[in-house]
């Protein structure tokens, strides 16, 4: 160390250039208390012994202190020719900013720098951060509402505003917002938003390393309670404080989801043809009379108003579902905006209640279209019942999402196989007997509000029973109809608890669920809707264990109700277990 002393004291007359930047969070000035900090060490030709001295004379105390420091030492050309081959370092130089050193020579490299940046293959850049954020959301859960959210990876985490920025930045020829302020792409009010639900996640996030001690961005069960505490939630009654502090969570994360998915479809207006243009038309497509399809997202028709009239959003929502589009971020603004403006008479509207179960009727695109209803808060205006389950936590081993989210994939399961051409032996089976159900709106409405009770005290099924028969009544549903909806809502728990807790060997238990199901309809719908639960409950829930157990039970009930005996069931089944014929 001595001698590196000695060699910069010498050659201190030199005046060499060079300088050291912070890249990535350090240089966005996000940096988290146990977050790597990055460095960019910038000479202008080639790594000879001063730049190293140099570099180790930093490095090392900085590695001594503890930090995770992760360093490059480049010219201004080789970091452009390694950024040009890898997209992180690219992204990373998005966020250079000078630390130390020659501020001279860190003037002159970064308009080189950022020339590569805005014009070098941009659109093929923002195309890559487009489909990287859509593979992060897959991986942690495709949605806002997982019960163990990740906040900087996941949807609606840190990094889907940092990707909107981007891409926004390099499409518009931006050094930060401001500027994009400035050229009109963004509002001042969207930026404060984007600033609020940024500084949010960056608080729970800096708290988190604090709390754990280690870089650490999952939002785990074992810290929810005690992040509460940090916050200052307190319970109030059944209200518990981690529930209330994690409500908070699911509001800002969803805000900066809609966020970036707006900045995204400014961005998406002025993008090459040759990307976004494999996938969808950029022609604008005019879908019935009130929407319009363009880049695979539908829009409002212009002219178009959808204040006061919830007939029209129901057109919007189904011509979603007809075209497999999605919800653009100004759509989500114009029916969010046109709510207060419903009156709550329209919930017992025929026509209302008729498009909304046609919605329902139709497999293709029925969970898409359903969270689009759900996240423009339109469903919950609708039926203000579900509206209360909204972020609701369910804190057990099991589920993975909250109550509203998981029953909206529940809704989805059986339409998802409809829908989808490649298929399991076990899931052509389930196939077969969902396309024999005469009505599947009456179905489907029994899968998304089976939990609806939840949140209300004791005994979640019951309560939920006496919830849908009005609801049911709303929606103009005959007396019979309303009578299998209860029924399939009081009962949603039945096939799980007794095939997975009870003795299935027990005759008098399988008379006795027979009985109570009563019918061979009931009984379909029923095995239906246990096998949506729990495979909307996690990816780890439904198995092959389970499968089995649910099928033997069905099979039984099955033979009861239509030949009013067990004894050929129970007599099959010990030969069935020696492997005989």
């Amino acid at each position: 160390r001595r001698g590196r002393e000695r060699f910069l004291a010498s050659d201190a007359d030199l005046q060499y250039r060079l300088c050291v930047a912070s890249v990535g969070g350090y240089g966005r000035r996000e940096l988290c208390p146990k977050s790597d900090l990055d460095l960019l060490f910038l000479h202008p030709h080639k790594v000879d012994r001063y730049v190293e001295v140099v570099t180790e004379s930093i490095l090392y105390p900085l590695w001594d202190l503890g930090l995770d420091v992760g360093h490059s030492v480049r010219s201004v050309r080789d970091t452009i020719r390694m950024a040009t081959s890898d997209d992180s370092v690219r992204t990373a130089l998005m966020d250079c900013r000078r630390v130390a050193g020659d501020e001279g020579f860190y003037g002159e490299s970064i308009p080189e720098i950022e020339k590569f940046l805005f014009y070098s293959n941009a659109d093929r850049f923002i195309d890559g951060k487009r489909k990287e954020m859509q593979v992060r959301h897959a991986k942690f859960g495709a949605t806002v509402y997982v019960l163990e959210p990740n906040l900087k990876e996941g949807k609606g985490g840190l990094r889907d505003l940092h990707t909107a920025i981007w891409a926004a930045r390099i499409k518009f020829k931006c050094r930060d917002m401001k500027e994009l302020r400035n050229k009109g792409v963004l509002t001042s009010k969207t930026i404060l938003a984007v600033q609020h639900a940024m500084d949010w996640l960056l608080r729970v996030r800096n708290e988190l390393h604090f709390l754990t001690g280690k870089k650490s961005d999952v939002l785990a069960f074992e810290v929810q309670d005690r992040m509460a505490g940090i916050f200052g939630y307190r319970s109030r009654g059944r209200d518990l404080a981690v529930e209330r502090f994690m409500r908070t969570y699911y509001m800002n994360a969803a805000m900066a989801s809609h966020l970036a998915e707006e900045i995204l479809e400014q961005v998406d207006r002025f993008l090459h043809e040759g990307f976004r243009g494999r996938l969808h038309s950029f022609q604008r497509k005019k879908i019935g009379e009130v929407a319009v399809l363009y880049k695979g997202k539908i829009h409002p028709l212009g002219g178009v108003s959808l204040q006061n009239d919830p007939g029209k959003i129901f057109q919007f929502f189904r011509a979603m579902q007809k075209t497999l589009s999605a919800l653009s971020a100004e759509a989500k603004k114009a029916i969010q905006r046109a709510l207060p403006t419903i009156e709550p008479g329209f919930r017992e509207d025929p026509d209302c209640a008729r498009r909304f179960l046609e919605i329902l009727s139709e497999p293709q695109h029925l969970r898409t279209t359903l969270m689009a209803m759900h996240e423009s808060r339109f469903l919950g205006r609708y039926v203000p019942e579900f509206a209360s389950l909204s972020f609701r936590v369910q804190r057990d081993i099991y589920h993975v999402y909250t109550v509203d989210i998981h029953l909206i994939r529940a809704a989805g399961v059986l339409a998802g196989i409809a829908t989808n051409p490649e298929r399991t032996k076990e899931e052509e089976e389930f196939l077969a007997l969902y396309r024999a159900i005469p009505r599947k709106d009456l179905l489907h409405l029994a899968i998304l509000f089976h939990d609806i009770g939840k949140g209300k005290g004791h005994g979640h099924s019951k309560i939920g029973a006496g919830i849908v028969g009005e609801i049911g009544a709303r929606l103009g549903l005959s007396s019979a109809q309303i009578s299998d909806l209860v029924f399939l809502v009081e009962h949603h728990l039945l096939m799980a608890h007794i095939s997975q807790r009870r003795d299935m060997h027990d005759i008098e238990l399988i008379l006795g669920f027979a009985e109570t199901v009563g019918t061979l309809r009931r009984l379909d719908m029923l095995y239906l809707l246990t096998y949506a639960d729990l495979r909307a409950v996690g990816p780890d829930v439904w198995t092959q264990w389970k499968a089995m157990l649910l099928a033997e039970l069905y099979a039984k009930a099955r033979n009861f109700l239509e030949t009013g005996t067990l004894k050929r069931v129970f007599e099959e089944e010990p030969r069935r277990r020696r492997g005989c014929p």
